[in-house]
């Protein structure tokens, strides 16, 4: 006959096995939350990392030249050039944001050139690349206090990428057809001469691993080298011009936008290592910025001190 103590041993058991079960699902709907965001024809939309569940977020606006993403604040800004009637592009140009949702949106800065925008969430600052030899300037998140950080010798920055860690930012330069990177109030500027001769665009940072990843869209191939722009390596050759690219550290994924200003555009991904290349979403149209919203998604673990202790006290008895 089981005594009471075997059947608090068993029911303690089950528990904690009840337990389990109930953190491996939450770590799997924690995996499920990450977005990809994307501009589109006019208009900014989202989707699982997965390419399921596509939606609409921010919709009749004129070209969306490039996005980012502030989670601390649930925030997307995004670079906002006006079409006409007929979408050709006039000289208004501004840096909208709104809730991740697409509510609320407001217009932060405008009657500035600007070809790129990044974010720095710590000191609550926006960078941006400039036309008019003007190279790169920073503002607050609300507009205030427009600084002229960096000139010469910047020619055309199109895709800026910030290291908060060590308080570096990087650039690529559509003239000077390289990778440039300074601190962040723009001194000691370098220059990374990784791929002469060829036009880059999309810049990504995997500032854990130290290595730069970028785009260039003529060849149809993503680069990518060690941060001193050494080590230059094909990572993915014979893509259709990629362009924008952005990375998922936590699941080890690289994701692009391929195809620009075509109805057949798409986003693709791949591991980091650059195998395993697969559609997320097709039948794009005319596709330019790519953002990922991964934070969070790892954030859900086991209760492992209610464990613990459950199990120190079966162990006791």
């Amino acid at each position: 006959m089981i005594n009471i103590f075997t059947l608090r041993k068993l029911f303690m058991l089950i528990l904690v096995a009840v337990m389990l079960i109930s953190a491996i699902q939450g770590i799997s709907y924690g995996q499920g939350r990450g977005s990809i965001y994307w501009s589109e024809y006019g208009k900014i939309r989202r989707a699982n990392l997965n390419g399921t569940a596509v939606e609409d977020v921010v919709k009749k606006q004129g070209h969306i030249v490039d996005i980012t993403l502030d989670l601390h604040n649930h925030k997307i800004y995004w670079l906002n050039w006006e079409a006409n009637d007929d979408h050709e592009i006039d000289e208004t140009k501004s840096i909208r944001c709104a809730n991740l949702d697409g509510t609320n949106i407001e217009t932060v800065i405008t009657g500035q050139e600007i070809n790129c925008i990044a974010l720095d969430p710590q000191t609550n600052k926006l960078y941006w690349g400039s036309r008019g030899f003007k190279g790169i300037q920073r503002a607050n998140l609300d507009g205030s206090n427009i600084e002229d950080i960096l000139n010469e010798p910047v020619g055309l920055a199109m895709n800026i990428e910030l290291d908060l860690n060590v308080g570096k930012m990087y650039w690529t330069d559509l003239l000077l057809q390289e990778i440039g990177r300074a601190n962040m109030d723009g001194t000691n500027v370098e220059n990374l001469d990784v791929s002469p001769l060829q036009t880059l665009i999309g810049l990504a940072l995997d500032v854990g691993n130290r290595q730069l990843y970028w785009s260039i869209p003529s060849n149809g191939i993503v680069q990518r080298a060690s941060f001193n722009g050494h080590n230059v390596e094909d990572l993915i050759t014979g893509l259709q011009k990629p362009i924008d690219i952005a990375l998922d550290l936590c699941s080890e994924k690289i994701y692009w936008l391929s195809d620009s200003m075509v109805l057949n555009s798409k986003i693709q991904r791949a591991n980091l290592d650059g195998s395993n290349v697969k559609d997320i979403i097709t039948s794009l149209n005319s596709v330019s910025a790519i953002a990922l919203d991964t934070e969070g998604i790892y954030d859900v673990s086991p209760d492992t001190k209610m464990l613990t202790t459950i199990w120190a006290k079966m162990k006791a008895e």
